[in-house]
């Protein structure tokens, strides 16, 4: 029956395209003879010829079947734009693949042309001519040759529609019998035509996070069971209904993060319903990557995902860390992924190479803003030390050295391109440094330089990019021809002319790996130190890495001002005191400063005026900050709208107008941003 069910729903589908025009062809409009001209009169009349037969008028039309089940379908269509014979097959068991249908011209005593599909399959070139006495033979062009006799389709007279509202699914069966298990099937929804009652069975369960609720009847309760038999002995609509189960857990989120296996890192994140979405990348060097797309329900019984249809792809990468090429491998790939119980996974791909399996680790995960700015004017973020996730290792001098999880992960990819490739061996001698490390070093300086350098030198305890776990500072060894290293470890060494070819081959490959270098040459009245190449930060972005290393002096600080305020109306006019670029240097500290509340849009800026330089306000933020000894001050107000869920201190959704920033700066440093408010 089902079988019948599907050849019905195929033949409407393709009438209901015929009918709207999407299959049809023109059948060329007879053209007039031409008129006869006279003969003289002194030529003897012509001959006469025979009239040619005309063809016989096509005149079988109904359905028709051959011994493979395969169905066609001859029908006159009146109402359309061009009257004509409409024909549908459908030669294969997929109701939507295997289904051709449009409107074919006569040809002589056959019908001919092509016909479109309703799939993604080729139009097929066909010619049916009448065989026997009731039957038609269609001949496929290239193809096989079909012989169809008639069927009896009984008239349906009752009408049934099955389907789900919810997260749920369906499926049906005639008779008592528990629903079969086709390929095709189970359905999300169906349609039953009957010309005569029947007893059919359906039975609804819900996908991964629903529960079964009940059917219905034309709106109305029906069962609360999850399988019903049924007479159907009236045209009626069922609908299984589902709800979202409260208390389930998608069992994906328990194994969703990041992973690595040597060169190779992944990603697991939930698809929904149970099913996990992985991306393995591994990468040949900074500008090559292979990656997979697998996409499986997780069986939590066994914790494997077996996949089918996983994607393979080659990128190719430019400088700046976008795609400018990818070659798909295949898109059939599969596999299984197994959750082990000690927090890794095996992957076991059947197209794989070498045949052998890979273990994932992995890697933990932070609950910190990867690209937080912490620098002499902004703090590290409230409660980022609890967050921050990190992991230990040993460096080459016997140096132990703590580094947030995901940057030492991409540290090590970095690590083993650039063995690899480039022949320079890296290593770590500092990252992660706790606040009270910090005051430690601060206050070792101050007893040993006084406070003035100290203060010029060391980061205030709070204010050290360090703290973040995010910043990483390098040295490297260098291969003797007896094969031992020497550690190049001091920075007045690693600052040497001779070793300029290193840093530039480690600074390549910094954004492929979600790096930046992080104080640049030149930029120091912005970062507030001077040229560092082993100072480099992890921002877990190959994209947001890639557009400020591609940008020769973009700083960290000039990205995530102008990610804050990109629309913001700039008014740097009025000044006799200052240069335009002095201006756009102290403006730049304001918008970083405002990126990091993140709860308000900025609108505009404008420079107050040189008369804001004065004693009195110089002696002012002197007192502000004791001993800063300050020589000149700006003053700038800014327009900005606080979001409709700002909390703290700012009154939500709230245009402030006119916010004073004062800054100030020594004779040889740069600005600082001393307060802000009315």
């Amino acid at each position: 029956m089902k079988k019948w069910i599907s050849i019905l729903l195929a033949l409407c589908l393709l009438l209901a395209l015929a009918a709207c025009g999407g299959a049809e062809q023109n059948t060329p409009a007879p053209t007039e003879a031409p008129a006869a001209t006279e003969a003289p009169a002194t030529e003897a009349p012509a001959a006469e010829t025979p009239a040619p037969e005309e063809p016989a008028l096509w005149t079988r039309e109904g359905f028709f079947g051959d011994e493979n089940e395969y169905m066609l379908s001859v029908t006159w269509m009146e109402d359309v734009e061009e009257p004509g014979w409409y024909v549908g097959c459908m030669l294969g068991e997929d109701w939507s693949e295997d289904s051709w249908g449009g409107i074919l011209p006569q040809e002589g005593n056959s019908l001919k042309g092509a016909l479109p599909t309703t799939g993604s399959r080729d139009p097929l070139t066909v010619t049916l001519t009448e065989e026997g006495a009731d039957g038609l033979m269609m001949e496929v062009e290239g193809g096989e040759t079909y012989h169809f006799t008639p069927r009896d389709i009984p008239k349906a007279t009752i009408f049934v529609t099955i389907n789900v509202e919810g997260g749920g699914i369906i499926d049906y069966a005639e008779g008592e019998e528990a629903p079969e298990s086709a390929p095709e099937y189970p359905f999300q929804s169906a349609v039953i035509n009957l010309a005569e009652p029947k007893i059919h069975t359906f039975a609804a369960w819900p996908k991964a996070g629903n529960l079964f609720v009940k059917w219905t009847k034309n709106g109305e309760d029906l069962s609360a069971d999850a399988q019903i038999t049924l007479l159907l002995d009236e045209s009626a609509d069922y609908i299984a209904v589902f709800e979202e189960d409260p208390d389930w857990q998608d069992p994906v989120l328990a194994h969703a993060g990041d992973y690595q296996c040597g060169r190779a890192h992944a990603q697991v994140t939930s698809f929904g319903e149970g099913r996990a979405f992985i991306v393995v990348e591994w990468g040949s060097s900074a500008w090559e990557l292979t990656r997979w797309i697998l996409v499986g329900e997780l069986d939590t019984e066994t914790g494997t995902i077996r996949y089918t249809d996983g994607t393979k792809s080659n990128l190719t990468y430019d400088d700046s860390g976008e795609a400018t090429e990818e070659e798909t491998v295949y898109t059939d790939g599969t596999g299984t992924i197994v959750f082990n119980g000690d927090g890794t996974f095996t992957w076991h791909e059947d197209q794989s190479g070498n045949g052998e399996d890979m273990v994932f680790e992995r890697i933990p995960a932070s609950g910190i803003d990867y690209l937080a700015l912490v620098n002499k004017v902004n703090p590290l973020p409230e409660g980022w030390e609890d967050a921050l996730e990190t992991v230990a290792t040993t460096n080459s001098v016997g140096e132990s050295v703590e580094v947030e999880a995901k940057a030492y992960a991409a540290y090590e990819r970095l690590k083993d391109d650039l063995e690899q490739n480039d022949g320079v061996y890296l290593e770590l001698d500092s990252a992660r440094r706790s606040v009270a490390a910090q005051q430690d070093i601060m206050d070792r300086f101050i007893e040993k330089y006084g406070a003035d350098y100290a203060a010029k030198t060391v980061a205030q305890p709070g204010y050290s990019e360090h703290h973040t776990g995010l910043a990483l500072d390098l040295y490297f060894k260098i291969r003797n021809e007896d094969g031992s290293f020497t550690d190049v470890y001091y920075n007045e060494d690693m600052e040497k002319e001779e070793y300029r070819g290193i840093w530039d081959a480690i600074h390549a490959k910094l954004p492929r790996y979600g790096f930046i270098l992080r104080y640049l040459e030149g930029e120091e009245h912005i970062t507030g130190y001077r040229y560092e190449p082993w100072h480099i930060r992890y921002v877990d972005s190959v994209s947001i890495a890639g557009e400020i290393m591609s940008q020769p002096g973009y700083t960290l600080e000039e990205y995530l001002a102008g990610k804050s305020a990109p629309e913001a109306e700039i008014d740097l006019s009025g000044s006799d005191l200052y240069t335009e670029q002095e201006l756009t240097d102290a403006m730049l500290a304001i918008k970083c400063k405002f990126a990091a509340w993140g709860v308000c849009e900025l609108h505009a800026i404008r420079y107050a005026g040189d008369e804001a330089n004065s004693a009195e306000n110089l002696e002012w933020l002197n007192t502000l900050n004791e001993g800063a000894d300050y020589t000149q001050v700006a003053e700038f107000l800014m327009d900005f709208h606080t979001a409709p869920d700002a909390g703290g201190a700012w009154e939500q959704d709230l245009e402030y107008t006119d916010w004073q920033w004062w800054l100030a700066r020594t004779q040889d440093g740069g600005w600082e941003i001393v307060t802000n408010g009315y």
